[in-house]
């Protein structure tokens, strides 16, 4: 996934989860040691959840995610041009038929997120053609690059694997402050 031609520009895959990270409410944490031994590479983060029956109301939950073999992880501060690194989809622009081509966008994945259990837009990524992984001359074909951004950070992470876990459902928690996807 990570071979490209060095004006290949990168691309975001979302990652199949059954969870949505809001980029508002992300509060994202990295933690990483010198030595995997000592600590593995784990980010936490908040990401909204379908409720049990997958119609009520959401949840939101605190995930832990652990990475396998971490080769490199960074927090840095984010904004919204940051995203102009990476390739981009199709935009419903700034008018009201754009808006209401997003209202029915968001209404599709919605649905299809209650039918199948899993986001089709998570927030949470593996970028294909990492110029990351490029400018630090990593060719390894088992390597990913994983990416994800807040409301002022943006995580990204080298690893050859994750895994994922509740830790805690938070109670009380506010509704989304804007629709995934």
């Amino acid at each position: 996934m990570n071979k490209a031609a060095p004006d290949s520009r990168s691309k975001l895959v979302d990652l199949a989860v059954p969870w949505c990270i809001d980029a508002l409410q992300a509060h994202f944490r990295l933690v990483t040691g010198e030595y995997e031994e000592d600590q593995p590479t784990q980010a936490s983060f908040c990401a909204f959840a379908l409720g049990e029956d997958r119609r009520g109301p959401f949840v939101m939950q605190f995930i832990v995610a652990t990475f396998q073999e971490a080769l490199a992880a960074r927090m840095a501060p984010f904004d919204p041009s940051h995203v102009l690194e990476f390739e981009a989809e199709e935009s419903s622009g700034g008018d009201a038929d754009g808006f209401e081509l997003g209202v029915r966008k968001f209404q599709g994945q919605l649905a299809r997120w209650r039918k199948t259990g899993i986001c089709p837009s998570s927030g949470f990524f593996e970028v294909a053609h990492s110029c990351w992984m490029r400018e630090l001359g990593i060719d390894d074909e088992e390597m990913r690059h994983y990416f994800s951004f807040g409301r002022s950070v943006r995580l990204d992470i080298l690893a050859r694997g994750w895994t994922w876990r509740v830790e805690r459902v938070i109670p009380g928690a506010p509704p989304p402050l804007w629709p995934p996807g």
